[in-house]
């Protein structure tokens, strides 16, 4: 046990002691490697990283790992240290399986125009937007040629999610024209991803076929 000193080199010892018990140096690893670490919300880069946690400063430290692929890992830590073994704080992240089956397109969840090609009259245009969205999905919700609009029933999978249990991704073509001279025809992919509550919100990726049709709709247009 220490004792109060009252000479430069007690003073000393004494602030050591103190600095030794608030202040923890940790390595910060994860499983896979290279995840992007925020410490408190703030970036502190890409792993594995050293980070000191300073008690005095902040009595409990919010530690999160995120990479393309996976879902989040989070670590709350405070001074007792508990989930840092050996000045080591690993974070397994959990893998997204609907990563893998999914990919971004201009026409997520926004509206992506395309300007038919003049070699098209509208009815050219329109069953060829209807022959390409039938493929994909199975069903129409509602279709109007005069307007050219056409919205299909959504198709939704449901996979595994480290806090929920499962999560569904569902998606559904929209469309209708958006200008007539010149003839343009705006598209979108309307995609959402299930939530806890039994709610849905927007979620930034389609189904990879849902990518190739629009790739497909763009090429039998005339855009490409």
């Amino acid at each position: 046990m220490l004792r109060w000193i009252p000479t430069l080199a007690g003073c000393v010892l004494i602030a050591i002691a103190a600095t030794g018990c608030s202040v923890s140096p940790t390595a910060i690893t994860t499983d896979p490697s290279g995840a992007f670490v925020s410490v408190n919300n703030v970036g502190a880069g890409t792993s594995p990283l050293n980070y000191t946690l300073d008690f005095s400063k902040q009595p409990v430290y919010e530690i999160k790992a995120s990479k393309p692929g996976y879902f989040d890992s989070t670590a709350t830590i405070n001074s007792d240290l508990v989930g840092v073994t050996n000045g080591v704080l690993n974070l397994a992240l959990q893998e997204d399986e609907a990563y893998s089956v999914t990919t971004t397109t201009e026409a997520t969840n926004r509206w992506l125009r395309v300007e038919i090609s003049p070699k098209l009259t509208q009815a050219d245009a329109w069953q060829k937007i209807v022959d390409s969205v039938t493929d994909r999905f199975p069903s129409i919700e509602q279709m109007d040629p005069s307007s050219g609009y056409l919205r299909s029933i959504p198709i939704s999978h449901t996979y595994k999610h480290p806090v929920y249990g499962e999560h569904t991704i569902r998606t559904q073509f929209t469309g209708t024209i958006s200008s007539r001279d010149p003839l343009v025809y705006k598209m979108m992919i309307v995609s959402q991803e299930s939530t806890a509550a039994g709610t849905w919100v927007a979620y930034d990726r389609v189904f990879k076929e849902d990518a190739q049709m629009i790739e497909e709709l763009q090429s039998r247009l005339g855009t490409k």
